[in-house]
């Protein structure tokens, strides 16, 4: 990502759209509160909705259902706890060879409270 030529495009415009209809997919158990960018990081606070006290695959794999709605051929995702939410750093990107564009991607941070 720090590599010459890499475009960092707009996340709220480009990943936005996709993450919040994905949340409102049938079946989903996350709500999206609120969006914003802080130091080039699309920040994603999340709500639980679903199942009283899930477990924290339950929460992952919706987290997961949310990045599948944008990741791009390379993903890195790293998971933390913090007091009051579960955090997915995630760095998403095509390279050169992945694509016939300039190597380009995103940075997020979803953040999953268990409740809204």
């Amino acid at each position: 990502m720090g590599g010459d030529g890499w475009v960092a495009e707009d996340a709220e415009s480009h990943l936005m759209p996709h993450i919040r209809s994905a949340s409102k997919a049938a079946g989903s158990q996350v709500a999206v509160l609120d969006a914003s960018v802080h130091d080039a990081v699309l920040v994603v606070e999340v709500a639980w909705t679903g199942d009283d006290a899930p477990g924290p695959d339950t929460m992952r794999a919706e987290v997961f259902r949310l990045l599948g709605s944008f990741a791009e051929h390379t993903t890195h995702v790293e998971q933390r706890s913090t007091d009051d939410a579960i955090e997915f750093e995630v760095a998403t990107g095509t390279t050169v060879e992945e694509s016939p564009f300039r190597p380009h991607g995103h940075l997020v941070r979803i953040r999953l409270s268990s409740r809204p």
